[in-house]
């Protein structure tokens, strides 16, 4: 386990650095802060993350509710790694942490544009981290925030 977080590979086997994109990584653990209700009352993590996606075309939010298989990282500490793989691919990102412990291991969900992957099922830790499945929503996140720029530079015709 600890290998995972000390160096995870979707961290270090990046196209671009950060030099290139302009997105500096994060040097501190920190994640979002979750909505709240007109109450007061907190929403949960994957609310939060789709609701950040959906005002922010192009980012990715990350959702991670905190399992027992986290040993001694926090949370934070996984959502810092993975927005800093996908700043290291030139894609802004925000993680959102439920805090309430899960009985099961973390899941983790990625947030695009209104769109949630895994549509079922949360990413395990590992499945999270993996090169594939970060490059793969980068893309997925480019293509949304390219499609939302060229529809604003065309204006709308009724044919």
């Amino acid at each position: 386990m600890t290998t995972l977080f000390a160096a995870p590979a979707c961290a270090n086997d990046a196209s671009a650095s950060a030099a290139e994109n302009g997105l500096e990584p994060r040097e501190e653990a920190s994640c979002g802060e979750l909505l709240t209700t007109s109450t007061g009352r907190q929403i949960n993590a994957s609310t939060s993350a789709h609701s950040y996606a959906r005002e922010h075309t192009g980012n990715v939010g990350i959702s991670i509710f905190a399992g027992q298989d986290l040993g001694e990282y926090s949370p934070e500490f996984l959502g810092t790694a993975l927005v800093n793989s996908f700043r290291n691919r030139g894609v802004e990102a925000e993680c959102f942490v439920h805090h309430e412990p899960m009985p099961n291991g973390t899941g983790i969900r990625f947030h695009i544009a209104g769109l949630t992957y895994p549509e079922s099922e949360s990413y395990s830790i590992s499945e999270a981290y993996s090169v594939d499945t970060i490059e793969s929503l980068a893309d997925e996140a480019k293509t949304a925030g390219m499609l939302l720029t060229a529809s604003a530079d065309t204006p709308f015709t009724n044919p």
